[in-house]
């Protein structure tokens, strides 16, 4: 009898109107955006190189990337990808291509986790905070906000703020 209501509960639950509102656990936060994105045709990424190797396509240079922790971007030229530290000063240079990789998990649309801020650097854009918080020791996670990167060592429960975009650093 017991286990027949057990069974019956399940299903009331599963179909009713009343469902409670479980919050997700963090790990499906955890979800990483296509480590390699677009490439851009003749362009160079003005940025220090920290290492080359040998590659022509998109997947040599980002997989280079990507092992290379220093690694958030990429140019190829000359059957060589040129892995660089930052992502800064684009500018046009034919025959190159450039790469960003993304080492970070999905940008999070008003979503503020409060507390745990080591520092706060100015970006006009939330995108680059992940390389700004993968260079800071301790940083495993970001919170962006009119303008401002807030890095973060810590991670609390997360909270709705309208405005807010947030990430965590997977790599």
């Amino acid at each position: 009898m017991r286990t027949w209501l057990f069974v019956f509960a399940l299903l009331i639950d599963s179909i009713s109107p009343f469902k409670r509102q479980v919050k997700p656990p963090a790990e499906e936060f955890l979800v990483a955006s296509p480590p390699c994105g677009i490439v851009l045709t003749n362009t160079d990424i003005a940025d220090k190189v920290i290492a080359n190797v040998p590659g022509s396509t998109r997947d040599d240079c980002c997989t280079a990337c990507l092992k290379n922790k220093a690694c958030n971007a990429y140019t190829s030229w000359n059957d060589t990808c040129w892995l660089k530290s930052g992502s800064g000063g684009q500018h046009s240079a034919v025959g190159v291509t450039a790469g960003f990789v993304n080492k970070c998990s999905y940008l999070m649309t008003n979503v503020d986790y409060p507390g745990y801020d080591i520092k706060s650097v100015p970006s006009s854009n939330a995108a680059t905070c992940c390389e700004f918080c993968r260079k800071t020791e301790d940083c495993n996670l970001f919170s962006w906000f009119q303008g401002q990167c807030y890095l973060k060592n810590g991670q609390s429960d997360p909270i709705n703020k309208v405005g807010v975009i947030s990430a965590v650093v997977l790599m």
